[in-house]
Parts: C-alpha cells; structure tokens; sequence
C-alpha cells in the first residue's frame, strides 16, 4: 500500500519498461502515479513477473472513461448497492502488452476496509 503520488514520473515509467511493455504515455504512466497498491503477478514456471498492476482508486465523475468505450460504459453501469459509486481502475502491463482491469467496490464499504482510501 502506498500512499497516491509515492512513486516518481520516471520510477513507474521505468517499471513499466521493466516488464517488457510497451511504452506508457505521460497521461498514462500520470494515472499509475495516483496508484494506492502496486503490485505484481507471478507463477510456476519463471522467476520473472507475469504483469504489473496499479490499483488506481476513482470516485464517481473523475473515472478515465475516454481510455476506452468500455470503460466509459463500465462506469456508468457497474452494479453497486450504494448510493456512492466507487471504482478501481487497474492499469495492467506485461511483456505481451497491456489490458485494463476495472473493478467496483459494490457494497461501498471494501475499499475502505480494505484500502482505508475513501476515508481519507
């Protein structure tokens, strides 16, 4: 867990290129800035990491929903059972590309339970 803004510009730019990715633009690697958890996967079968992930937190209205039409709609639609729509945009790189995890806390209450983000 980190706090958002731990990391430098050039620190997750270079992370990304670490894990074989194709490159991250400035607006990009500026989301991954405001990351609370950055983590990686791994499996079995290499000591290299699989991919790389920020867990960006985004309340309702600052969501990037022009990252892709998906996204957008994701935003818009992901089921919650609270009043407060709280989501986690994952930016995901790897050496055979990157891909966006999106995520809804649908309760309103496991990011801040787990992440303590939205009681800041």
């Amino acid at each position: 867990m980190v706090r958002p803004g731990y990391f430098a510009q050039e620190d997750v730019a270079s992370m990304i290129r670490d894990m074989g990715s194709h490159p991250a633009d400035d607006e990009e690697v500026g989301r991954c800035r405001e990351a609370i958890n950055v983590y990686y996967t791994f499996d079995w079968n290499s000591p290299r990491a699989r991919r790389l992930c920020f867990a960006v937190p985004s309340r309702e209205g600052n969501f990037p929903s022009h990252v892709h039409p998906l996204a957008a709609r994701f935003a818009a639609e992901a089921p919650v059972l609270t009043e407060r729509r709280q989501l986690i945009f994952n930016p995901t790189f790897g050496a055979h590309g990157k891909y966006l995890k999106l995520e809804a806390d649908y309760t309103g209450d496991a990011a801040s339970r787990v992440f303590g983000y939205w009681n800041r």
